[in-house]
């Protein structure tokens, strides 16, 4: 089981990563390696909608999947989100 807080890049308007956090993004992978090689058969997130807990409880409630709860690839999808999500924040601040 691992409990993971945000690999979200989110900030207050007018903040910019690549400006104001030297080396974010040697922050971000790092995490982003460890939630991918981390063992992981149960991820909880501080967000739940991080890690689809919602959409798991209504398969476990609706028998779609036995135990939508346990998922092997847990820790490497959210890895991946975060990545996508700090690729896409990166971005964005170029053209500001």
């Amino acid at each position: 089981m691992v409990y993971a807080d945000s690999l979200n890049p989110v900030s207050a308007p007018g903040f910019r990563y690549s400006r104001d956090y030297p080396g974010v993004v040697e922050a971000f992978e790092k995490s982003f390696k460890f939630f991918e090689t981390v063992p992981c058969d149960v991820l909880i997130t501080a967000h739940p909608e991080a890690s689809n807990l919602w959409e798991r409880l209504w398969q476990r409630e609706k028998g779609v999947k036995p135990d939508p709860m346990v998922d092997s690839g847990a820790c490497r999808i959210y890895a991946a989100s975060g990545r996508e999500k700090l690729r896409q924040r990166l971005a964005s601040e170029k053209k500001r």
